[in-house]
């Protein structure tokens, strides 16, 4: 097993000839796009990070070269500039001739943050309470199919958990009585 490199320069020395001259063109390629972007080593790989995310890198393998936006989706997003590429869900594999273009790493690259910039908006808005719990039906809980039954315990717990507490837990609290369940 490859031992992790300590920085980019390490890991490029370790590759073959042909293909660090393929990996060089493309770290400067994303380099020249992504100017403020900060080098690092993620999952033993070069690979570069913006706003926090990392949103690139790339590995010489046996068959040639592998981009990799870190994202199970950018690939999908990007599927009609791509598709003349072998891929995974998540590994572009190219030729180390032709490299990739600029115009492609420019499209993978701006779809990747667009993808880490949505969801830190979407970290950053509170979660809405859900509308109202499924009613019970009249006959009991025992007409409900066991997807129905797990639906409203979902619906519950999230209720109680966006409800405001007046303490951390009133179990703790002394004097608090237990609810034992036995009074239903």
């Amino acid at each position: 097993m490859r031992q992790k490199p300590e920085n980019t320069k390490a890991y490029l020395a370790s590759v073959s000839p042909d293909r660090r001259s393929a990996l060089k063109r493309l770290r400067a390629m994303i380099r020249s796009i992504l100017p403020d972007a900060e080098e690092c080593i993620s999952y033993s790989m070069p690979a570069f990070r913006h706003g926090g995310h990392v949103v690139a890198g790339f590995l010489a393998t046996s068959k040639g070269c592998s981009y990799f936006p870190f994202s199970g989706t950018t690939l999908a997003t990007v599927a009609a500039d791509v598709k003349g590429y072998e891929q995974t869900k998540s590994a572009l594999h190219f030729d180390p001739k032709p490299p990739l273009s600029v115009t492609l790493v420019r499209k993978l690259l701006k779809a990747r943050i667009a993808e880490t910039e949505s969801k830190s908006t979407k970290r950053a808005t509170p979660r809405a309470a859900p509308r109202s719990a499924p009613v019970l039906l009249a006959r009991g809980a025992d007409s409900h199919t066991q997807a129905q039954r797990g639906q409203i315990l979902c619906h519950e717990r999230a209720r109680r958990e966006s409800a405001p507490r007046t303490s951390p837990d009133r179990r703790c609290e002394p004097g608090a009585q237990r609810d034992t369940g036995a009074q239903r």
